[in-house]
């Protein structure tokens, strides 16, 4: 029963650390992806290094997203900034990712290869769009989602304390008439 509490604590802080729940997010992501990554190939490392090439710019989005664009621009209606927003992070950032890949995590496994340039890159926005926009969003989509479950859990339990507390005060309200 004590372990018990103990481990119902520590959880909770856990959760309700901000820091630590972000860095489990982001490990378990990378160690889960990585895993899945590397079922198919068999190369542990080759996909360990891709995604960790491409963590920063995926990052990067997932606060973007759900902690700039959204509810900075969407949320408060100014649609224009919102659209203009989203396509240069996306483009930016999928270029980031494109770059990481090509100078930081290709040269450790693929060694006699040509690679692109900057303005390469820059260049292929189709490439960018199709090959690295997913790779890059889908972190800030999955946060996206379990921060909005969770901010909906969070709204009900306020509203069930609210609720409790004004059935408390009526009550107390109603024997103090008595």
């Amino acid at each position: 029963m004590i372990l018990m509490n103990t481990d119902n604590s520590f959880i909770d802080k856990i959760i309700q650390s901000r820091t630590v729940s972000h860095i489990l997010f982001w490990l378990a992501f990378l160690i889960v992806f990585t895993i899945l990554a590397s079922i198919s190939t068999g190369s542990i490392k080759m996909h360990l290094i891709s995604h960790l090439a491409m963590l920063p710019s995926q990052i990067i989005a997932a606060y973007l997203l759900s902690y700039y664009q959204i509810p900075k621009l969407l949320l408060k209606r100014k649609f224009l900034l919102f659209g203009i927003s989203i396509l240069l992070s996306i483009y930016l950032l999928s270029a980031v990712a494109r770059f990481s890949m090509v100078y930081i995590a290709e040269p450790f496994f693929r060694k006699d290869f040509e690679q692109e340039s900057l303005l390469e890159i820059l260049a292929d926005i189709g490439y960018l769009f199709i090959t690295y926009f997913p790779a890059v969003y889908i972190y800030a989509f999955i946060m996206l989602i379990i921060k909005s479950v969770k901010n909906r859990f969070e709204e009900k339990h306020q509203i069930e304390i609210l609720q409790k507390e004004k059935a408390t005060n009526e009550l107390k309200s109603l024997m103090i008439s008595l």
